[in-house]
């Protein structure tokens, strides 16, 4: 696929690309190296003194991540899509070091176009996982991922006109505020799908003002139960304690700017059901609510939950936008997960394929 003639772009992700870097080590490497397993923490790669060692002396598989470009490589993979089926990414990379353009090589071999703005003495995002038997410890450095110019994405804005789904991210928000309100407000058109995923308890506290915004713009949420349930409470939106109630209640008490589309939130809850609800903002009912069972994976299999939800996320939009029932697209989106925990990272099973049947 060549970049530049692949337009206009009919899926658009946009967030900060970060190269995940997964590697095992054993007992005596996180020993050695004072290494918090379960832990996520930030920090520059050069103050990270074992980083040569991990890299160099360990099996390490490189996998472009960023939690909204995991769920559209899911969405990809799992779409069946036609030749005018265009994905775009749209972020930033750093020019120093070759990461930036493994990146972009990796996408392209997914038939995913990297619509990255390449910024001048910066580094790629990376996030290096560190593997211990079913531990892991992850150390980020966002380097450029999340500095993208309001210049690029102008001079880019023309291949996003028919755009017809928009998934975000929402920790950009923190540097790129405006961005995301213009991304957000393309998607107020009757044939666009707006949407994302909830982030961490601290950043739902730290910026619930703009998130309770961009939610009035979205037409699909996705959260896991800690998540939902904390952004009811910082709302002050009452729920019976029930997950159907909490995808209810969410989904239909925060205003929505185009009522012409229904709203639809998700709420997960790792081995436990999932629960959705849809709402009609013009009819002002719930059209749609029911719980689904995760795909059964015996624990043997389970090697990382981590990407649960953002393959899960992936996996309904792949079947929503081709307009299946929403039992179907909730079914999808349990397979999608059920495959992805069976591998480290989001690292996609190419000789798989996904129908109907696998369900």
């Amino acid at each position: 696929m060549e970049e530049e003639k692949s337009y206009p772009i009919k899926y658009l992700s946009f967030g900060g690309p970060l190269m995940d870097c997964i590697g095992d080590v054993s007992k005596d490497f996180i020993i050695n190296n004072k290494i918090e397993l379960n832990t996520t923490i930030h920090r520059k790669l050069k103050d990270i003194k074992f980083l040569n060692e991990f890299l160099t002396q360990n099996r390490v598989t490189y996998l472009p991540g960023g939690c909204q470009f995991n769920a559209m490589r899911v969405f990809n993979w799992m779409l069946d899509k036609d030749k005018t089926d265009i994905i775009g990414f749209l972020g930033s990379v750093g020019s120093q070091g070759i990461y930036g353009q493994v990146y972009k090589d990796l996408l392209l071999r997914e038939n995913i176009i990297p619509l990255f703005e390449t910024l001048e003495n910066q580094t790629t995002g990376l996030c290096i996982v560190i593997c211990c038997n079913r531990d892991r410890a992850h150390i980020t450095d966002l380097g450029g991922s999340n500095l993208i110019s309001d210049e690029f994405v102008e001079r880019n804005w023309n291949k996003f006109k028919d755009v017809k789904l928009i998934y975000t991210e929402l920790y950009i928000v923190k540097t790129k505020r405006d961005i995301c309100f213009k991304i957000a407000d393309l998607g107020l058109r009757d044939e666009a799908i707006y949407g994302f995923s909830l982030p961490s308890k601290f950043f739902l506290k730290d910026f619930k003002n703009d998130i309770s915004k961009l939610c009035e713009y979205a037409d699909i949420i996705f959260a896991n139960e800690f998540e939902a349930s904390l952004f009811c409470e910082l709302m002050k939106i009452n729920t019976n304690g029930s997950i159907k109630d909490l995808a209810c209640q969410f989904c239909k008490n925060i205003p929505k700017k185009n009522k012409n589309k229904k709203r639809i939130v998700i709420v997960t809850a790792g081995p436990n059901p999932a629960a959705i609800c849809q709402y009609d903002f013009k009819e002002e009912k719930v059209t749609f609510s029911d719980v689904f069972p995760v795909a059964n994976v015996p624990s043997e299999n389970i090697i990382d939950t981590n990407g649960a939800g953002d393959a899960f996320a992936g996996g309904f939009l792949s079947q929503f936008v081709k307009g299946k029932k929403l039992d179907e697209c909730m079914k999808a989106g349990h397979w999608g997960a059920s495959v992805i925990i069976q591998k480290r990272g989001c690292d996609i099973p190419m000789d798989i394929k996904y129908n109907n049947n696998s369900i």
